[in-house]
C-alpha cells in the first residue's frame, strides 16, 4: 500500500495531488504549480516561478518549514498575467487531526471555518454541497485586508474548500488578489467535483 503524496502532471495539464496517509485525492487546474514540502523538491519547484518577485520570495521561504504532518501540499498560480505587481496566488493543502472536525456533520464543520479561518473577513458565505464522487464538501468564501512584512497591504478574495477524509478535517486554502479572484477561484471550484476519498 502507498505511503505519502503523489504528484502527477496530467496530459490536459492540470495536476493529480494524491494524499495516500489521509486517502483522498484532489486535481488542480492548469495554472497552478504543486510542490510538496521537502526542501529540495521546494527549491527546484518554486525556484522556476519565484523569479524577482521579492512578494514570492517571501511568501515561499515562509513555507519551507512548515510541519509536514499537517501541511500536505502547498500550489501557486503561475500564470503571469493574474500577477500584475501583486502577490502570487498561493493555494496550501491541510489536514487535521481533530476529532471533532473530522467526523462532524459539515454544516457544523464549515460555519466552524467561516467563523475561524475567515474571521477578519468581510461578505463571506458558505455552503455545503455534494460533489460528483459523493463527497459532502464544505465552501467558504470572503474578502480580508493581508499585510505584508514589508508593511504594504492588499485586499484578497479566498475560498477554503473543506472535506473529511480518513477522520480528518482536509482543508483546501486558496488567496488571491481581490482583482483577479473571479478569474483564478472559478477553474478551483469547478475542480471540486474531482474531489475522492477512501481511495
Amino acid at each position: 500500500m502507498p505511503t505519502g503524496v503523489k504528484i502527477e502532471k496530467q496530459s490536459d495539464g492540470t495536476t493529480l495531488f494524491v494524499d495516500y496517509d489521509n486517502k483522498y485525492q484532489i486535481v488542480l487546474p492548469s495554472d497552478w504549480a504543486a510542490v510538496s514540502f521537502t526542501e529540495e523538491e521546494f527549491d527546484q519547484a518554486a525556484g522556476q516561478i519565484i523569479a524577482s518577485d521579492p512578494n514570492f520570495q517571501q511568501m515561499a521561504e515562509g513555507l519551507k518549514n512548515v510541519d509536514s504532518d499537517a501541511y500536505r501540499l502547498a500550489a501557486f498560480n503561475i500564470n503571469r498575467s493574474y500577477m500584475n505587481g501583486t502577490f502570487p496566488s498561493l493555494l496550501t493543502i491541510n489536514a487535521f487531526s481533530d476529532s471533532m472536525a473530522g467526523t462532524m456533520p459539515m454544516a457544523f464543520v464549515t460555519a466552524m471555518i467561516e467563523d475561524t479561518v475567515l474571521k477578519d473577513a468581510t461578505s463571506t458565505t458558505w455552503e455545503v454541497v455534494d460533489n460528483a464522487n459523493k463527497v459532502e464538501i464544505g465552501i467558504v468564501k470572503g474578502t480580508r485586508k493581508i499585510t505584508f512584512p514589508n508593511g504594504l497591504s492588499t485586499a484578497v478574495q479566498e475560498l477554503v474548500i473543506s472535506f473529511q477524509a480518513n477522520k480528518k478535517l482536509i482543508v483546501v486554502e486558496i488567496a488571491t488578489p481581490g482583482k483577479f479572484g473571479d478569474q483564478i477561484l472559478s477553474p478551483v471550484e469547478e475542480s471540486i467535483d474531482f474531489i475522492k476519498t477512501d481511495i
